[in-house]
């Protein structure tokens, strides 16, 4: 699973998603600062002309060529105002990003464990198919012998085929949960044989005090980040349309080269400019109230959001205190069928009873039903670290244990 995880960075709809809003930010800053930018420009034009008979310069070639160089001075606001909405808007797409990227890492781990269980919930009912044909084929040989009946034979037929089919459900099971785990790896078609059972330690820790975590979550999780810094954003934007009335200093320095000399041509000139606006047509106005709306509309965004990751934090809570004390009873109740196998086995080998395959078969559910109650804790520790803006642990493998080592 440490390997599936390391795979979590990968290009996925998700994430590429989250990059381009966090590409698209990053534009916007240098399309503002570029404002501030020098700029430098070339022309030239090539003129024939007939001048007048008493112009002092009587040559026909009237072709020039210009160097301009132009720089914003001061703008009173519009571009400062500018890049810091900019700057806020990019550090929101980061959050946006990080949690993209937390809760895809949550997918696979969700995606790999679905793998595990569908292995042991086909190795339960091929166990459980296994022991339904012993006992329908010993009754059969009894009912031979006249010891039971043809209605106890029936039965026990019945009983094997619905467990075959089960186990025909569990095997194609299999398949579409590795198929969906070579999806979320961006390997599709490329189905997982074997995998090995992550090693979940400390899962049945004390949580924090679930006042704590919600107002940790309210702190650190990266969406109400992220959706913070879009409110900053939007107030700053407001502050930029207000700025729209202020004036615009500007110089400008331009070196000409003419083919016919005036004493009105300037071969250079260098200008201060002051544009002041009198009159905007309603555009200021018309971006500050778009711009108001959209904060209004964050500003509910982030309210529901923060309800939201409130009522969450808490179900995460709950869900893992009763999941703790369900770790406690599934693990009880896995102990409890080892001592009942080895009884099992010790009677089978003294031919004293023959329910050998019937406590295999549940020896195998209650390892089936600890190892859901165990991958469903740590999702749900997962989930809890996402929430309060903690990093989704890596888990690391274990050496000795295995899923199903044969393809589905």
């Amino acid at each position: 699973m440490e390997m599936a995880l390391q795979l979590a960075d990968e290009p996925d709809p998700a994430l590429t998603e989250a990059r381009a809003d966090l590409e698209g930010a990053e534009a916007d800053r240098r399309l503002i600062e570029s404002t501030l930018g020098i700029r430098a420009s070339i022309s030239g034009n090539l003129r024939w002309i007939k001048p007048d008979p008493l112009a002092p310069d009587p040559s026909q070639n009237d072709s020039s060529f210009h160097f301009n160089v132009r720089k914003r001075l001061y703008d009173f606001g519009r571009s400062r105002y500018g890049l810091s909405a900019v700057r806020s808007e990019i550090a929101a797409s980061e959050w946006f990003y990080e949690d993209a990227r937390q809760q895809r890492r949550i997918e696979i781990m969700a995606r790999f464990f679905e793998v595990l269980l569908a292995d042991m919930e086909y190795d339960r009912d091929s166990e459980a198919t296994s022991v339904a044909y012993a006992r329908y084929d010993r009754l059969r040989d009894r009912n031979e012998l006249g010891q039971v009946s043809d209605i106890d034979v029936q039965q026990a037929a019945s009983e094997y085929r619905r467990v075959r089919r089960r186990r025909t459900v569990s095997q194609g099971r299999q398949r579409t949960r590795r198929a969906l785990l070579a999806e979320v790896l961006n390997r599709p078609g490329r189905l997982p044989v074997t995998l090995v059972e992550p090693e979940l330690s400390d899962l049945d820790r004390e949580p924090p005090a679930v006042d704590n975590l919600i107002q940790e979550a309210l702190k650190k999780n990266p969406v109400l980040r992220a959706l913070r810094f879009q409110v900053q954003s939007i107030q700053k934007k407001l502050k930029e349309d207000r700025a729209g009335r202020n004036p615009i200093l500007t110089a400008e320095i331009h070196r000409a080269f003419y083919e016919r000399r005036f004493g009105s041509r300037d071969q250079w000139r260098a200008d201060m400019m002051l544009e002041v606006p009198l009159l905007t047509g309603g555009t200021v106005e018309a971006a500050e109230a778009e711009h108001l709306a959209e904060l209004h509309r964050l500003e509910a965004r982030l309210d529901r959001r923060t309800r939201e990751v409130r009522q969450a934090v808490l179900e995460r809570w709950e869900d893992i205190q009763a999941l703790r004390m369900g770790l406690v009873e599934a693990r009880a109740r896995v102990e409890y069928r080892d001592l009942y196998l080895d009884r099992s086995r010790s009677l089978y080998e003294l031919e004293v009873k023959t329910d050998l395959g019937d406590a295999m078969t549940q020896n195998v559910a209650a390892l089936l039903h600890e190892m859901e109650v165990k991958f469903q804790l740590a999702l749900e520790w997962a989930r809890l670290d996402a929430l309060t803006g903690n990093s989704v642990p890596v888990v690391k493998n274990l050496s000795g244990r295995s899923g199903k080592t044969s393809s589905p």
